[in-house]
């Protein structure tokens, strides 16, 4: 991939982060949540919906679950590297 197209393939990425959070954050006003204890994110994929509720609430315990232990993997690798907030991810 030549320059352009690693910078397309970065900003799609951002993009895609972008739109998630957006829409993870207008479902929790929805729900009026505001400091839960625990959350649950079922169908978590690679978690960037868990990772992002557990920076906005930090007092959670907050638990991703796939079914894809692809997924798994790729999450688990993206959390040790980048990420030291606690999150339990299962397949």
């Amino acid at each position: 991939m030549g320059s352009y197209g690693t910078f397309l393939h970065t900003h799609a990425v951002y993009l895609s982060l972008l739109l998630t959070v957006t829409q993870v954050d207008r479902l929790l006003d929805w729900g009026e949540v505001t400091a839960p204890k625990r959350v649950l994110d079922i169908g978590c994929g690679v978690g960037g919906s868990s990772r992002h509720m557990a920076r906005k609430y930090s007092d959670a315990n907050v638990t991703g679950v796939t079914l894809s232990p692809v997924q798994c993997a790729s999450c688990m690798s993206y959390l040790s590297q980048r990420d030291p907030v606690f999150i339990t991810y299962s397949s």
